[in-house]
């Protein structure tokens, strides 16, 4: 799973700072009359406002129990209420309050409109993208600007890389159906050990070029002459994104030969070609 800190995944501060708990944790005058109209007790009432903040500082809602103290003790004094009330309500009252809320703050929940709106988005990213949390980031971008509520961490992250996995298998298969059978020679030659060479060609592509120095001319034509032996996969990859060219070159460069012969026989292809197209770029 994705790191939640490597995201724009929206977190409670364990100790927000003074300011804080000023422009975020204080109810409005719309706020006050929505908790005062609503609640039905004390205890109600500080849960239910507690809510309405943390809702709109996160786009989801968390566990009462895990809101910090001096966020509770704050909202406690702006609604006036006595130190010994806690927001201790129902489970029923707790679903009733979440709808309000959601109703209150114009917000639709998560669900399968939801759903859709993220994989819409993040199925888009992930032509130019492959980071799970740059995935998970577009998601949240978009679930917010359209006004839904954010889903667990884990949803989004299993969503990113489902999403993320269907758009490269239907590369990985694109590649795959467009190889002629010069370019799939050229992808089993590159992860053949031949004998008594104890390298495979794919060692060799991944080998630095020199510095394009005059002493080093007669390596660098002689290197350029065996990359052209290999042939020009740009026919292959025709249509595949620059960015995903660059990751999937990435994945194979580190990587060795028997590592990538437990890929897909597409999979492997399309990676192989694409460390070959950056090589000769």
């Amino acid at each position: 799973m994705a790191s939640v800190e490597r995201t724009a995944y929206p977190r409670l501060k364990r100790h927000p700072s003074l300011v804080e708990l000023t422009d975020v944790w204080s109810l409005g005058p719309d706020d006050d009359l929505f908790v005062s109209s609503t609640a039905r007790g004390r205890q109600s009432a500080l849960a239910l406002a507690l809510l309405v903040l943390s809702f709109r500082r996160l786009g989801r809602f968390v566990p009462l129990a895990e809101v910090p103290v001096s966020v509770v003790d704050h909202v406690r004094r702006g609604l006036r209420l006595a130190p010994l009330v806690e927001p201790v309500v129902s489970e029923t009252t707790l679903y009733r309050h979440h709808r309000l809320v959601r109703e209150f703050l114009g917000v639709h929940p998560w669900g399968v409109a939801g759903r859709h709106v993220a994989v819409v988005a993040v199925h888009d990213s992930a032509l130019s993208m492959n980071n799970p949390a740059d995935l998970i980031n577009v998601a949240i971008e978009a679930l917010l600007r359209e006004r839904f509520e954010l889903p667990a961490f884990r949803a989004l992250d299993e969503l990113a890389r489902w999403v993320r996995s269907v758009v490269n298998q239907r590369i990985y298969a694109t590649v795959a159906g467009g190889l002629d059978d010069a370019a799939q020679l050229t992808v089993d030659g590159l992860l053949d050990v031949g004998e008594g060479a104890g390298r495979s060609g794919l060692h060799r592509l991944k080998q630095q070029s020199r510095r394009p120095t005059v002493s080093h001319l007669g390596a660098l034509v002689t290197e350029l002459e065996w990359l052209d032996g290999l042939g020009c996969p740009d026919r292959a990859l025709a249509g595949v994104p620059p960015a995903k060219i660059a990751q999937f070159a990435a994945e194979a460069w580190v990587l060795d030969a028997s590592e990538l012969r437990h890929f897909t026989p597409a999979r492997r292809a399309t990676v192989v070609l694409c460390l070959l197209a950056r090589r000769r770029a």
